[in-house]
């Protein structure tokens, strides 16, 4: 008889974690990956270049990096659930706005800030304060699974998305997600009230405790330390650099001459690769020391400025699927590695304000990628400088994170 309220617990958290992911997929891949397949018919209605969508969607992860920080303190807070419902409502709110829009400038409005502000509160931080304060044992599994589903949700969604655009043109799509996003609201009401799911504070209590906890977990000690700036460094190279890709992957395959169904294929191609990729990775990550996971960041971060050399220097299919295998390794592991240090090095309940702050620092790069890979095709009618560009700035901060050690911050190691 005792063990069924522990199954039940059991069950409840990792409904917890399968939930977060499919919401996460349904609202940030829309708007992270699926924006790809509405940069061409967007263009071409409003009258503007692509570099003009891609100032848009830069100002928008501009918006989501400053207000990071405010989602990780609302998650530490007042717990997950305030701006994960604050977040749908204003997504809900700014892709009903786009169905309007007629100029750059209500596209710039509109997505930069209503749109890209539901996602950063409602959609990231916050829900992975959400798997991390419902989870202690195999943490790094359970988020691995969270952005599993993340990956499944998104690689379903963006052939539906691609219909939807052949069917009835971006501004209906854009109003079929948002009714989409209302109706989910009172499943986030209903399932993600309450916070650490019953059981957990013993596991917690469990934990050894040491006397300076509080001292590594002070605002003062975090921002002085080399590993919170090591992690900012990489976290954003690789959200940079991701993000510069992923917005403009279906205009870079169909320019090679590849259909746009195609097109659509391999880039949920390369999000179902990320899926084993997180699974493994949120396995090994429970087992590996910080230290250890550090170099696989950094290692990974070459390998993937290698395959863009490739492909800038000789496009050619086989190359293109290099390319999309390595962002999908960089994608699937990359986020999932930095949330575990961060857990780790500077405790649970400072991970929403730590991560938060992780984000802001990832606003220069993930502001200028799109909009700098958008104005150098719109300057020499293809992607081979941005590419080029991408791979240096990966080799370099790669190179920098394998020289550059955590100096024994993290407890297990």
């Amino acid at each position: 008889m005792a063990t069924k309220p522990v199954v039940a617990n059991a069950w409840r958290r990792w409904g917890i974690v399968g939930a977060s992911g499919a919401l996460t997929g349904v609202g940030q891949g829309f708007v992270a990956f699926a924006i790809s397949s509405l940069v061409k018919p967007i263009a071409g209605d409003l009258a503007v270049g692509r570099g003009t969508v891609s100032m848009a969607i830069g100002l928008g992860r501009l918006t989501t990096g400053l207000l990071a920080p405010l989602a990780g303190y609302l998650s530490d807070r007042f717990g997950p659930r305030l701006p994960v419902i604050l977040g749908m409502f204003l997504l809900a709110l700014g892709l009903a706005f786009m169905a309007f829009i007629e100029t750059a400038v209500g596209l710039v409005m509109v997505w930069s800030v209503l749109v890209s502000a539901g996602v950063a509160l409602g959609f990231m931080i916050a829900l992975d304060k959400l798997v991390v304060q419902s989870t202690v044992h195999r943490r790094g599994l359970a988020l691995a699974v969270r952005f599993s589903v993340v990956g499944l949700v998104t690689a379903l969604l963006i052939p539906l998305v691609a219909s939807l655009l052949d069917r009835f043109g971006w501004r209906a799509t854009c109003l079929i997600w948002s009714v989409l996003i209302v109706s989910l609201i009172p499943f986030a009401l209903i399932g993600f009230r309450g916070g650490r799911v019953p059981g957990d504070s013993q596991h917690r209590a469990a934990q050894p405790t040491t006397g300076k906890s509080d001292t590594r977990t002070g605002w003062r000690t975090i921002a002085a330390s080399r590993a919170f700036w090591l992690l900012g460094l990489g976290f954003m190279a690789q959200a940079s650099i991701n993000s510069g890709l992923t917005v403009h992957l279906m205009p870079l395959v169909t320019d090679q001459g590849y259909p746009e169904r195609m097109a659509a294929a391999l880039l949920s191609g390369l999000i179902l690769l990320s899926i084993p990729v997180r699974l493994l990775t949120g396995t090994l990550s429970d087992l590996l020391t910080s230290r250890t996971l550090v170099i696989g960041f950094g290692g990974m971060l070459i390998v993937e400025s290698f395959s863009l050399i490739w492909f800038g220097t000789w496009p050619s299919l086989t190359g293109l699927i290099a390319m999309l295998a390595m962002l999908a390794v960089s994608v699937g592991a990359g986020t999932l590695i930095v949330m575990v240090l961060v857990s780790r090095l500077f405790g649970e309940h400072r991970f929403g304000s730590v991560q938060g702050s992780l984000m802001l620092l990832q606003v220069p790069g993930t502001t200028l990628a799109p909009i700098l890979a958008g104005y150098a095709f719109d300057l020499t009618g293809n992607y081979q400088l941005a590419l080029w560009g991408f791979a240096g700035g990966l080799m370099f901060i790669g190179l920098l994170i394998l020289t550059w050690r955590l100096g024994g911050a993290s407890p297990s190691g």
